[in-house]
């Protein structure tokens, strides 16, 4: 909420993303942070499928992802991001 702009965000979660969370719950606030960007469905998806290959495979993380990424409203976007996690 203190960011400049959504394109800070970004910033900062892609470099967390460089030292991949170590933890579930740690996957789990990044996850929630990046569908918290508003407005910015190109962002999110970027973010999300720099995720999907890191992230564990859990099935709390993954139902969170997919629960994350209907947040995105651009189809196309969003269809992306969900078979980046199949």
């Amino acid at each position: 909420a203190k960011f400049e702009s959504p394109d800070d965000q970004k910033d900062i979660y892609e470099r967390l993303l460089g030292t991949p969370p170590a933890t579930d719950a740690e996957w789990t606030g990044l996850i929630r942070a990046t569908g918290a960007i508003h407005d910015r469905d190109d962002l999110k998806s970027e973010l999300f499928l720099k995720m999907a290959p890191k992230m564990p495979r859990t099935d709390s993380v993954i139902s969170l992802y997919k629960i994350s990424a209907k947040s995105i409203q651009d189809d196309t976007e969003f269809g992306k991001v969900m078979r980046a996690i199949d």
